[in-house]
């Protein structure tokens, strides 16, 4: 058992445990001990909001715990690209492209339950919302969100905890697997103007005994090294 006393703590003894080159990318290099830390497989480029990662980010409200993670990104679209750089756009190189193209199929979620039969454990899958605003203070998480918090069951999906100031749908905290979440996010209303935080892994105790990092990639991470890589990467 081992015990880590921050995010960027546990980010480093997974660069260690990865058979993969990891950069550390940080939301905030002003607070490097506090903020969520995404791992990257090199080369990436800053911002990196169109690749998938994996990321190691608190969790809450007493900053007492940690969600490590495969995670992914949808940008702003459509009538919203014109307002904002054009990193934040939405395009074919997003790997939210792929994920939803796997999700539609249903591979992503024999991929969760797979997935969730490694870890031993229920999986945590979050997904968050969040109205973009654009100008020169841009924010793409904004002002309006909704998230919602789930955990697998033999890769079905059953609500913990739906929060927020706004409703992209009201349908998405009954979603029963990520199939049925894809389609719902598609048809929302305002999907231009949404960006999108997915991801699905563990919730973990900060400063407490807990998993080695190495148990950590091989049972949470690993299953998902493959969609970190860029297409082009073998």
């Amino acid at each position: 058992m081992t015990r880590y006393h921050s995010p960027r703590e546990l980010a480093h003894a997974l660069q260690e445990a990865s058979p993969d080159k990891l950069g550390l990318l940080f939301y905030n290099e002003h607070r490097p001990d506090t903020t969520p830390v995404w791992l990257l497989p090199d080369p990436y480029e800053k911002p990196a909001h169109h690749r998938a990662k994996f990321g190691v980010w608190p969790w809450g409200e007493d900053g007492d715990q940690v969600f490590v993670q495969w995670c992914v990104e949808k940008g702003v679209e459509g009538s919203a690209a014109a307002h904002f750089p054009a990193s934040d756009v939405l395009g074919g190189r997003w790997a939210w492209t792929r994920f939803l193209e796997e999700a539609r199929s249903k591979a992503f979620d024999a991929r969760l339950k797979a997935a969730e039969a490694l870890a031993g454990i229920p999986l945590t899958v979050r997904l968050s919302l969040f109205t973009a605003v654009p100008g020169s203070g841009r924010e793409y998480q904004g002002r309006e969100s909704q998230q919602v918090v789930w955990q697998t069951d033999q890769g079905r999906l059953t609500l913990q905890e739906a929060t927020g100031s706004h409703v992209f749908n009201e349908q998405l905290p009954d979603a029963p697997n990520i199939r049925t979440m894809a389609l719902l996010l598609e048809q929302m209303a305002g999907r231009d103007w949404c960006w999108a935080d997915f991801g699905v892994g563990v919730v973990l105790p900060l400063r407490k005994d807990t998993w080695s990092a190495q148990e950590l990639y091989t049972r949470v991470l690993a299953p998902w090294a493959d969609l970190t890589r860029p297409e082009d990467t073998p």
